[in-house]
C-alpha cells in the first residue's frame, strides 16, 4: 500500500505493531520516540528520527501509536487531535463484520472478536485475545491475550494482564488493572487492582 504513515513509539511493543502494519502492506516512513537514546537507530530498517516535538512539525499526517502504556497513549491522542490515526487489524485475526472499531486501535494476530462488539479509540488488543459477543471496550483499553465472555464492559483505560478471564456480564471500572491469569467474576470499581482466581479487588 502506498501511504505516507508515521509511528510513535520505538520500544518492544513497536515491533509487534510494525509486524501488523507489514502484514497490511503498510510501511511507516519514520518513527518518533521521546527516548533520545533511540534517535538515529532503526527498527526493521525504519529510522527513529526524533521525539514528539519533531513529530509535531510534520503537521497533519497519518500515524499509529505503538505505546503500551494506556495513560501515555491517551496523552498522545489528546495532544495530536488533527492526526489521521490509523486503525490496524492484523489479517491473521478473526473480527466479525459487525464489530465497531475506533480510530487508532491496533488488533494483533490471533484475536477473535465476535458479533456486536464495540472497541473504542486507541485500544490495544494484543495477541490471541478473545472478545465475546456484545462486549464493549471503552477508549485506551489494553488487553493481553485476555478472554472476555459475552456482554463484558471494560471502562476507559482498563488493562488486562495475560490470560485474564472475565465472566459474562461483568463491568470493570475505568483505569482498573488485572494481574496475569486473573479470573474476574464480580464487577470492579474504577481504579481497582484485580488479582487471583477468583479475583480479589484492591484499590490503586
Amino acid at each position: 500500500m502506498s501511504r505516507s504513515v508515521y509511528m510513535i513509539g520505538a520500544g518492544g511493543h513497536a515491533k509487534a505493531v510494525l509486524a501488523a502494519l507489514e502484514a497490511n502492506d503498510i510501511y511507516p516512513l519514520a518513527i518518533y520516540d521521546d527516548n533520545a537514546s533511540k534517535w538515529g537507530s532503526s527498527l526493521f530498517n525504519i529510522p527513529v528520527k526524533g521525539g514528539l516535538e519533531d513529530f509535531a512539525q510534520l503537521g497533519v499526517v497519518s500515524a499509529v501509536t505503538a505505546i503500551g502504556d494506556n495513560a501515555k497513549r491517551q496523552k498522545i491522542a489528546e495532544r495530536f487531535t488533527a492526526v489521521d490515526w490509523l486503525t490496524v487489524v492484523h489479517p491473521y485475526s478473526c473480527v466479525h463484520s459487525s464489530v465497531v472499531i475506533g480510530e487508532g486501535t491496533v488488533i494483533l494476530e490471533g484475536t477473535i472478536a465476535q458479533p456486536d462488539v464495540t472497541i473504542g479509540r486507541h485500544c490495544i488488543i494484543n495477541v490471541e485475545s478473545m472478545i465475546g459477543h456484545d462486549c464493549t471496550l471503552e477508549d485506551y483499553v489494553h488487553i493481553c491475550g485476555a478472554k472476555l465472555t459475552g456482554n463484558v464492559h471494560l471502562g476507559e483505560g482498563v488493562f488486562l494482564g495475560a490470560n485474564t478471564t472475565v465472566h459474562p456480564g461483568i463491568k470493570i471500572g475505568a483505569w482498573s488493572k488485572s494481574a496475569i491469569a486473573t479470573a474476574v467474576m464480580r464487577d470492579a470499581l474504577p481504579a481497582s487492582i484485580l488479582i487471583g482466581n477468583p479475583a480479589r479487588a484492591m484499590r490503586a
